[in-house]
């Protein structure tokens, strides 16, 4: 009996998920550049990049700071799968699978701890079996963010059951699956956290919580912190995309059409953004009961809490419609969010959290006319959503040597990049100036090694797109970028060979090694990481250590 709400939600998870089955990959807004993604990954992994920086095969073959600037924990799952024998699509497609059927687990298990077996089945329909989760599978091929729904459900257990080290372990994963995530879920945890505490007067559990989140952060420290502060050497911004002129009207977010196109400006959309059937229907249940509550004035704990979540719903609503526009431009939320129907994330939880509260609080034989009513409305309303639109017609080994930007467009580019297009070279040593012989002795993700015989003092190209981090050294000893070696200038000219390392070399024998090192930020990021997990498995020890020896006692 316990785990046969686990055993439905794992077949209805597998039937939503089994078109992913199909052999190769398919195609959505991101499949492609999370696939180069992966391979850099693995490839950096391979060379010894503990923490991979570095993505070698993007732009054309002269690299990308990507995976700097990018969620980690969704490549470093995929990677684990490859590694146990998978190819790298199919470890990209069971990935998202997994990440679909395990945020359904999580909900299940987190909502069934708080009000029981039924309501805790019904928010892991409503969450799963939502129309945006079928959007970002199927059409957007969304990694980060689909991985990121395993997360808030377990915070909210964490935050009721007061499970302190699952609440860091959660935040943890969350902050480490997608930043934009994150932080919307951030802003509603935050208060829920607040309200839920005060009303029981345990002021304490505040603080424990923040420590937690503290210690969350500190641990993916590693991967926020450069993400945050090193975006800006990349030509990168939410602001790029104007979200101004793709707000949803209220009718797509009622009922809009099924479709695997893109975000266009003003209405013009060939992608859905509704809600779903179940979404709204408990939305509006949940206004009745409200009403109903406070028509008869009874008081309870809970409703504070409730009032909380379907407040924070209509706000979410609303955010995504253009009558918040000046709203968004007081808070210039456009530097956070790129697309205000992306806050959409917030809704199969929200509704999740209604649905589950109102079935928890009815009586008789209306509790479960409304178990089933959200069922039927949340299989039949996404009935139409469960398959990919086609496979690409490429092998996995295309996908290695197609040098995908793997971003939007280039949009992490450096700076020193007149385009936002790679530039594809023979060599990653090159000689541009001067009479040399060069030997390439070692060509890794993240470094280069070479023998040079130089004639006369030669100027040489390295084909590595400059970004913090790069050092070169000349017969072991460091040529500084910005005297014996520079960042090469915008030229006019159809090849760009703009934001590469020009170094001037002497006449004679030389060995020279350029590798991609840590700045002191992302030095002081890792640093911060490894003393919050050691913290963290300081404070986990004792706890297991005592329900080891209970358990022989």
């Amino acid at each position: 009996k316990n785990t046969l709400p686990y055993l439905f939600i794992i077949l209805l998870g597998a039937y939503a998920m089994w078109d992913l089955t199909t052999p190769g990959l398919h195609k959505t807004h991101d499949s492609i550049s999370h696939i180069v993604r992966i391979l850099s990954f693995q490839k950096a992994l391979d060379d010894g990049q503990i923490i991979p920086r570095w993505a070698p095969y993007l732009f054309e073959g002269i690299g990308s700071p990507v995976l700097i600037l990018n969620y980690l924990l969704p490549y470093f799952f995929s990677s684990a799968i490859h590694g146990i024998g998978f190819s790298f699509i199919d470890s990209y497609k069971i990935t998202l699978t997994l990440s679909f059927i395990l945020s359904g687990i999580t909900a299940y298990f987190s909502f069934r701890s708080i009000w029981g077996k039924l309501p805790g089945f019904l928010a892991a329909i409503i969450y799963t079996w939502a129309p945006f989760r079928f959007v970002d599978i199927y059409v957007r091929g969304a990694f980060g963010e689909a991985f990121a729904f395993i997360f808030p459900p377990l915070i909210l257990v964490a935050i009721h059951k007061k499970w302190w080290l699952l609440l860091t372990v959660s935040f943890t994963g969350l902050l480490l699956s997608h930043p934009v995530a994150s932080a919307l879920f951030c802003l509603f945890f935050f208060p829920y956290m607040l309200i839920y505490y005060y009303s029981k007067r345990e002021g304490r559990n505040i603080f424990l919580f923040f420590a937690c989140f503290i210690l969350a952060f500190g641990i993916s420290a590693f991967n926020v912190i450069p993400s945050i502060f090193e975006t800006g050497y990349t030509k990168f911004s939410p602001s790029n995309t104007n979200p101004y002129v793709h707000f949803p009207t209220l009718s797509q977010l009622i009922n809009s059409p099924w479709g695997y196109g893109y975000s266009e400006t003003n209405t013009n959309d060939w992608l859905s953004f509704k809600l779903g059937l179940a979404q709204w229907s408990i939305i509006i249940f949940g206004c009745l009961f409200l009403l109903i509550n406070f028509l008869r004035k009874t008081k309870k704990r809970i409703d504070t809490l409730m009032i909380y979540v379907l407040a924070f719903c209509f706000a979410a609503i609303i955010f995504m419609l253009e009558i918040s526009a000046p709203l968004w431009k007081i808070i210039k939320l456009e530097r956070l969010i790129d697309l205000p129907w992306r806050i959409n994330i917030l809704i199969p939880f929200l509704t999740s959290f209604l649905g589950a509260w109102i079935l928890n609080n009815l009586q008789g034989k209306f509790k479960y006319v409304f178990l089933l009513i959200i069922l039927f409305l949340s299989i039949y309303g996404n009935r139409n959503h469960l398959s990919i639109i086609e496979v690409l017609p490429h092998s996995e080994n295309y996908y290695i040597t197609s040098y995908q930007t793997g971003d939007d467009g280039g949009e992490y580019a450096t700076i020193y990049r007149k385009t936002t297009r790679g530039t594809r070279f023979d060599e990653k040593i090159e000689v541009v100036k001067g009479d040399a012989k060069i030997n390439i002795t070692e060509n890794k993700s993240h470094s280069i090694s070479a023998n040079i015989k130089a004639k006369e003092p030669t100027d040489v190209m390295i084909y590595a797109m400059y970004f913090p981090g790069w050092k070169v050294w000349l017969d072991d000893k460091q040529l500084p970028i910005g005297k014996e070696c520079n960042i090469t200038k915008p030229k006019n000219e159809t090849r760009d060979t703009s934001g590469l390392i020009l170094c001037q070399i002497p006449k004679g024998d030389h060995m020279i090694h350029v590798e991609f090192t840590d700045t002191p930020l992302r030095t002081i990021s890792n640093l911060l990481s490894f003393i919050s997990i050691f913290t963290f498995i300081c404070l986990l020890f004792p706890l297991l250590y005592r329900r080891i020896t209970k358990r022989r006692i």
